[in-house]
């Protein structure tokens, strides 16, 4: 969600990276999609996306910004659906898929001849961030639908948990109804049975009955947040792969100065020196099981030539005899 949000961003002409830095959001981790962001920082990049853009209704806005794809396996699960009724209650199921950060405080109520989603605001957020957010959802929802089905679908009912702007076309275009109250205790959207019945143009049952599977599995699997180190350890192992290890290169991967990185090293009791030799180490000793040659090894971990590597070997073995004391 993080990510689909920042690229909507971007297509509203916004500077997503530096939102995201103010934000405290990890460059690292937004390309790891099992990586954990806050609830607290997902409404901290809402909250300077609000007073960057100054625009009325973002969240509609953004929520329009939806492409097929963007949200991945919770997207495949919305298209596989038989009915646009069975998807948005798959959406609902699923919802923790995308809103990791905390308890799902969504709900589906089904009546007679329609159907309303619903948004119950969040205690600790600040209301005009709730506001937004609820806005871009029920924006996605039908945005989505509209996409996938080709053809018009209107709310019959719209509720906001804002007070009432000086003028509400925008949002009345957007959900395609003037039936629209602001001031609710929670933000809805209610649909038609009719338009509940309208049938899916990719609906797949087997393949949604493997991915719905899937979602719950990945629902039920705790994700450990990724540490800060653990992620620069990658992006130092893959430098060294394919041989431009050096600490302005890995800097830039992580998206820091040099300096931000060393600094973040020694706050984490370690250093870029004895980082890069133990990986070396580590490397060197699989590469001499595995027979190769002293001055091959040298070459691929970068060292000038075989005495260097030599040297360095000489420092990994008098360091170990020091730590063995």
């Amino acid at each position: 969600m993080v990510r689909f949000v920042l690229a909507a961003l971007r297509e509203a002409v916004a500077d997503s990276r530096a939102l995201a830095r103010h934000a405290g959001l990890p460059v690292w981790a937004l390309g790891d999609s099992g990586a954990r962001i806050s609830r607290a920082q997902l409404a901290r990049l809402w909250q300077l996306s609000l007073a960057e853009l100054a625009v009325p209704h973002l969240g509609s806005r953004l929520g329009c910004q939806w492409r097929p794809g963007r949200l991945h396996l919770y997207d495949y699960l919305f298209d596989t659906a038989t009915t646009l009724g069975d998807a948005l209650a798959v959406g609902h199921r699923y919802i923790g898929i995308i809103n990791s950060a905390g308890p799902s405080e969504t709900g589906l109520i089904e009546e007679d001849d329609r159907v309303t989603i619903f948004h119950q605001p969040f205690r600790t957020l600040d209301p005009d961030v709730h506001a937004t957010m609820s806005q871009f959802a029920l924006s996605v929802s039908l945005h989505r639908a509209r996409q996938t089905l080709g053809r018009e679908i209107t709310a019959l009912h719209v509720g906001l948990a804002t007070a009432a702007p000086a003028n509400h076309g925008e949002l009345a275009e957007t959900f395609g109804t003037r039936s629209i109250d602001f001031g609710e205790e929670r933000t809805t959207i209610t649909f038609s049975r009719s338009h509940l019945g309208l049938p899916m143009p990719y609906a797949d049952p087997l393949l949604a009955a493997v991915l719905r599977q899937h979602a719950q599995a990945v629902i039920a699997t705790p994700v450990t947040t990724p540490q800060w180190i653990d992620r620069f350890r990658q992006v130092l192992a893959a430098h060294l792969a394919d041989q431009t290890m050096s600490l302005p290169a890995v800097a830039r991967g992580l998206g820091m100065s040099p300096r931000t990185l060393q600094r973040r090293l020694e706050r984490d009791g370690t250093g870029w020196r004895e980082e890069a030799d133990t990986l070396r180490r580590d490397h060197a000793i699989q590469l001499l099981r595995a027979g190769m040659p002293r001055t091959a090894i040298a070459e691929r971990l970068g060292y000038s030539d075989a005495r260097a590597l030599r040297r360095a070997v000489h420092r990994w073995d008098t360091r170990s005899a020091y730590h063995d004391r």
